[in-house]
């Protein structure tokens, strides 16, 4: 048989020598012959592809992920999330073999990870938890130690915007930055979402388009404002890919209209706010609007369940508890009594 056929998975021809992939360190070289180089091979690949927590992560993230993604089973922004967030797993555990990993290690991480990394400390213990049960998917372990601590709070922005921040903003604004807010009002989608809506995400009076976080799927009616938005677009001379685009045609970044936004915010005297502040007041009105129908919200805003709902909503919407009247006794008010 040819050499190439009697190599095992993973060993690689390197001129007179042999070579595998340690992670995204390199190569690690074995020498011939063959035979010596396949029994070094798979030694190696045992104690250190297996059981090191670097090489786990580093498979996780660049290999696992992607063929997520090719089988529609995760978004590109989440594969490049869970990449980005291996690698600071990677400096604090990537050295412990996969089995000895405890929860221990997990807490210290947590701890140090939110003074070093803030909010998104969470982000990063999430991806370890991920990358741990898929883990255990491969019976690489019995148990998952990043579930078994307690996790971090999400931090949760409660800011509402109010009808005058909003008219204020949008009254200085240029058009493109009017029809950002005109789009993240509309949809409730995120920065990220608006910024890439054009003409290619509209059939049959409506706009569709998947969310780029979850890649859950949303469908709007164009009426109302929403519609003006998109007739206006195709009638101009040139017909651009965004709705939202600069003068010459080119889309904008989550960040470029984020910075005209906050100094149009600042023109018009009004708290500073971003588009991302448009989802909570569009899933709130929706919800108060509807008289607290939660397919109505779930429908517009892409979660999958009531509760999911729910819980933003209640997120951006505190609920004022009226005390109890009932009448119990028939006796004088308080105030009446005091002093006599």
């Amino acid at each position: 048989l040819p050499q190439n056929e009697l190599l095992p998975k993973g060993l690689f021809p390197h001129g007179r020598r042999f070579r595998a992939r340690e992670g995204r360190a390199g190569w690690k070289v074995f020498d011939g012959p063959l035979e010596n180089a396949i029994s070094a091979y798979k030694a190696w690949a045992g104690q250190t592809q297996r059981g090191s927590t670097e090489a786990l992560l580093d498979e996780f993230a660049f290999s696992h992920i992607p063929a997520m993604v090719r089988a529609n089973r995760l978004s590109d922004r989440t594969a490049a999330d869970y990449q980005r967030d291996v690698e600071p797993l990677k400096l604090a555990i990537g050295k412990i073999p996969v089995v000895a990993v405890n929860p221990s290690h997990c807490a210290v991480l947590r701890d140090t990870l939110s003074e070093t990394h803030g909010g998104h400390a969470r982000h990063i213990m999430a991806c370890g938890k991920s990358a741990f049960k898929w883990a255990m998917e491969r019976g690489l372990r019995n148990d998952n130690p990043f579930a078994m601590i307690d996790q971090l709070p999400q931090s949760k922005s409660t800011r509402l915007i109010t009808p005058a921040e909003y008219l204020g903003a949008y009254r200085e604004s240029c058009a493109s930055v009017q029809i950002a807010l005109t789009l993240g009002l509309r949809t409730a989608a995120r920065p990220g979402d608006v910024l890439q809506f054009g003409p290619r995400n509209i059939r049959n009076d409506a706009l569709h388009f998947q969310q780029g976080k979850t890649a859950n799927s949303v469908t709007i009616a164009l009426v109302g404002e929403l519609g003006q938005i998109v007739r206006n677009h195709f009638a101009q001379t040139i017909v651009r890919e965004t709705f939202v685009h600069a003068l010459d045609g080119s889309a904008y970044t989550v960040t470029g209209i984020g910075g005209m936004l906050r100094r149009y915010c600042c023109k018009a005297g009004v708290d500073t706010f971003g588009l991302s502040h448009l989802r909570p007041k569009a899933i709130t009105d929706v919800y108060q609007d509807t008289g607290g129908d939660l397919r109505a919200v779930m429908a517009l805003s892409g979660h999958k369940t009531e509760r999911q709902a729910l819980a933003y909503v209640r997120q951006y919407l505190p609920i004022v508890a009226q005390p109890n009247g009932r009448v119990v006794l028939d006796i004088p008010k308080l105030g009446n009594s005091i002093g006599n």
